[in-house]
């Protein structure tokens, strides 16, 4: 006799979350009654048929579907440039050689021991922040064909371009700035 019960414990199987005890639990059944729900034909084609329709509902929706994969990248790329321009537009980042781009993170370093010791601002480029956004662009580049690696045979000459800019001053050696440890307490 096939009830909501029945319908129900097809269900948890097909998902595949529970085990049967667990399952036969939360439905208020015995674990012999499931057991012996399971080995009937009826039940079992249900079951597949309920691994089935979840198996087409995740193959035209959500992730697999290369559109909607596509629109997370960009959502999450979004993500990364709305925290670039706000790290741009931190005031404390304004006097900083490239804090303007956003590109710059400010990490604290201690420097010393005891009555010597030190903090130390150190400023630096967020590789980790580059790598993200470059791996994101890189993954809707391949889901959209744009992307091509041409690998250069070994023994073959290999051409390196390189750009000179005019005008740029030289890069200026700037000496970190101390914090004394001692007068923040």
């Amino acid at each position: 006799m096939w009830n909501r019960t029945r319908e129900r414990a097809a269900e948890l199987i097909a998902a595949g979350d529970l085990r049967s005890e667990q399952i036969a639990k939360e439905l208020g059944i015995s674990d012999r009654s499931l057991r012996r729900w399971k080995q009937e034909p009826e039940f079992e084609e249900r079951v597949k048929a309920l691994i089935l329709q979840w198996r087409t509902k995740v193959a035209s929706t959500g992730i697999a579907v290369r559109e909607n994969r596509i629109a997370g990248y960009e959502r999450r790329r979004n993500w990364l440039e709305q925290i670039r321009r706000e790290r741009a537009a931190a005031p404390e980042m304004q006097g900083i050689p490239g804090g303007s781009t956003g590109l710059i993170v400010r990490r604290i370093k201690s420097v010393g021991f005891g009555e010597n010791n030190r903090l130390v601002d150190v400023y630096a480029v967020d590789t980790g922040f580059l790598r993200e956004l470059r791996e994101l662009e890189k993954q809707a580049a391949i889901e959209c064909g744009h992307w091509e690696q041409h690998v250069v045979p070994a023994g073959q000459p290999q051409e390196v371009v390189v750009m000179v800019l005019p005008n740029m001053p030289p890069p200026v050696e700037e000496e970190p700035r101390i914090i004394d440890v001692r007068a923040q307490k």
